[in-house]
């Protein structure tokens, strides 16, 4: 009896030992397929490098992380602050500095700013002058003004606009101000000019020793320089002196087949005309041509009396155009 107890104890424990071993092996297994299912099902979806020896996933390269977001972040454009966060990742803007010699003329460096301080090296009339830019000469035309010629030809009160303009600036450092445009078809810098508290465009129309012109689209200062022409024309200055005409002298008497002068005396510049009236009507002698009077204000004709002109005194009268202004001025002569 207890033999057989015994066999049957053995039996049932070799009985539970080989479903223990089948139990084992199946488990193993099981667990090998889950994981090469796994691996295979990754490498359809997302293609990866060979598995490791331990048969785990492996991790992503860094090319695989860097291709699901951008290197930088995006910024949309906004009116306020960047953040914190921005500020450490995106790369700052630089700007190149601007050139400290000019590129192609001297005009490129001072087009940089609105105001700049040059010295003047030379006054070259009533309204232009040269200065010195990084070391190169450039002329500098006033804007809103236009002052007589001192040449080609000489006009009235050119000199001493010339003059009056190399008393306020020559050798002296002034402030040059750009309005609108940089050059005109002179390739001369359009300026406004200071020097000191004095506005240079300005006095020179105020003292009449340049007229206030506009120049669009540079016509910043205009209302001031048109006031200062007014100023200069209430006080009868410079050019605005009234137009004055009076004949200095004339040939009498004359003999016919001789030639007669005749001198008179007005502002400077002003255009002139001479009418002599005989007994056939208006003299057409060569000579009696319009004429401008010269920088001191004197013009002159000479002409041939006719053999042919009647005897007699006869008329003659001279005319003045200045501007606006007008004068008449009349004497007669005797033929003989």
């Amino acid at each position: 009896m207890r033999s057989i107890l015994f066999k049957s104890l053995s039996l049932t424990l070799t009985f539970l030992l080989f479903i223990s071993a089948l139990l084992g092996c199946a488990t193993p297994a099981q667990s090998t397929n889950q994981s090469t299912s796994v691996v295979v099902q990754s490498r359809i979806t997302n293609p990866q490098p060979e598995a490791t020896p331990n048969n785990t996933l492996p991790s992503p390269t860094p090319t695989q992380q860097t291709t699901s977001k951008p290197l930088l972040p995006t910024i949309t454009p906004t009116t306020s602050a960047p953040t914190s966060s921005e500020a450490l990742t995106t790369t700052p803007t630089t700007i190149a500095p601007l050139p400290t010699t000019p590129a192609t003329t001297p005009a490129s460096t001072a087009s940089q700013q609105v105001s700049v301080e040059v010295k003047v090296i030379k006054v070259l009339d009533g309204d232009t002058i040269e200065v010195e830019i990084n070391g190169v000469p450039t002329r500098v035309r006033y804007i809103g003004i236009d002052a007589p010629e001192v040449s080609s030809p000489a006009e009235p009160f050119g000199k001493e606009a010339s003059d009056f303009n190399r008393s306020m600036v020559e050798g002296k450092t002034v402030r040059l101000e750009k309005d609108i445009s940089e050059v005109d078809k002179y390739d001369r810098l359009l300026r406004y000019v200071y020097t000191g508290d004095v506005f240079v465009n300005a006095e020179l129309v105020r003292v009449g020793l340049a007229t206030a012109w506009a120049y669009p689209p540079d016509t910043k200062y205009q209302q001031i320089l048109e006031g200062a022409q007014a100023e200069a024309k209430s006080a009868k200055r410079g050019i605005w002196v009234p137009l004055s005409l009076q004949i200095t002298s004339v040939t009498s008497p004359v003999n016919r087949g001789a030639s007669a002068i005749l001198n008179a005396k007005t502002s400077p510049g002003a255009n002139c005309s001479i009418i002599v009236n005989y007994k056939s009507g208006p003299s057409s002698a060569s000579g009696l041509e319009p004429k401008n009077a010269d920088i001191s204000g004197n013009v002159s004709w000479t002409w041939k009396v006719s053999t042919s002109t009647a005897s007699g005194s006869w008329n003659i009268e001279v005319n003045a155009t200045l501007g606006e202004q007008t004068a008449t001025q009349k004497t007669s002569f005797t033929v003989r």
